[in-house]
């Protein structure tokens, strides 16, 4: 797996983790965000890159539910690491 799509699995990791906060299952937060639970397995999995617009519902959705979420914790790019001298 490379670089950039195994720091977006990470980064959509966050996706499963938030839906589990709430309570949701995958039917659920697709319904919520007008996507398809297909869609919802596809981000979760790093697939497929969760549009801007629906990461902005998802937001939304979040913080209707006291969480807070950003478009930085969607999209996270995870930096390799360096070695302490």
């Amino acid at each position: 797996m490379g670089h950039s799509v195994l720091s977006f699995f990470i980064a959509m990791n966050t996706l499963s983790n938030l839906r589990n906060q709430l309570d949701m299952t995958q039917a659920e937060l697709a319904n919520a965000l007008g996507q398809t639970q297909g869609s919802i397995g596809h981000y979760e999995t790093g697939r497929y890159q969760m549009p801007v617009a629906v990461a902005k519902r998802l937001i939304n959705l979040a913080a209707a539910n006291g969480i807070n979420l950003s478009l930085d914790q969607i999209y996270a790019e995870v930096l390799p690491r360096q070695e302490v001298a």
